[in-house]
């Protein structure tokens, strides 16, 4: 059965290096207006007359980005709890990519292209890391922020690189290569703890991938 300890998974709101499609990682980028916006949106779903409204939520961890800091800082102060920050939460490290878009990576790196996407799970930019290694650390970051708050919703705000990491641990995903699916600028993803009755085992379900209802309003 479903127990009562739920888990939010937020992405930070836009920037322009998002519009412009430029590899962020951990660089130091804030939001752009829009993305301002989208955190303003996505504070109110966690407000008493929002759709997460009633989550009575004990805690809010974030990135220390300011990108993601940014979001969870419209969240908590909604909530009325206080912000929590973490560098282990950040974004993959794409090393000399950081700044530059799909084009400008293979006018400038040739062959960095074709060997990541030929060897999506392995493949380091100069500087940076792999999906295998970053995916592994970041997984084990959120389990083990989220572990043993019994009965406790919290909300995390991160990255589309740790949300897909942790959430592909969930679901059990075989192949655990970034891109499998989408975790959209703003959005929300559910994760509950679910209880077996009989052997005392908890463990992680998804019970909802990718939430943007929230920000429809933004598109009028």
């Amino acid at each position: 059965m479903l127990g009562s300890s739920v888990v939010y998974l937020v992405r930070h709101g836009q920037t322009e290096w998002n519009v412009e499609r430029r590899w962020q990682g951990v660089t130091d980028i804030p939001l752009n207006a829009r993305g301002r916006a989208q955190a303003a949106a996505v504070a109110r779903a966690f407000s008493a007359s929002g759709m997460f409204g009633g989550a009575g939520i004990r805690r809010v961890v974030s990135s220390d980005l300011s990108r993601a800091k940014e979001t969870a800082e419209e969240i908590a102060r909604v909530a009325g709890v206080p912000l929590e920050t973490t560098p282990r939460l950040r974004e993959r490290s794409f090393g000399r990519w950081e700044g530059l878009s799909r084009t400008e990576i293979a006018q400038k790196f040739p062959g960095d292209i074709e060997a990541y996407e030929t060897q999506r799970e392995t493949f380091r930019p100069l500087g940076g890391q792999s999906w295998r290694e970053f995916s592994e650390q970041s997984a084990r970051t959120v389990h083990e922020l989220v572990g043993g708050l019994a009965g406790q919703s919290t909300v995390v705000v991160a990255h589309a690189g740790p949300l897909q990491a942790f959430l592909s641990q969930v679901m059990g995903t075989r192949d655990s290569r970034p891109g499998r699916f989408v975790i959209d600028n703003g959005s929300v993803s559910v994760v509950r703890e679910w209880l077996n009755e009989h052997t005392g085992d908890r463990h992680w379900v998804v019970t909802a991938l990718n939430i943007t209802c929230h920000l429809h309003a933004l598109e009028s």
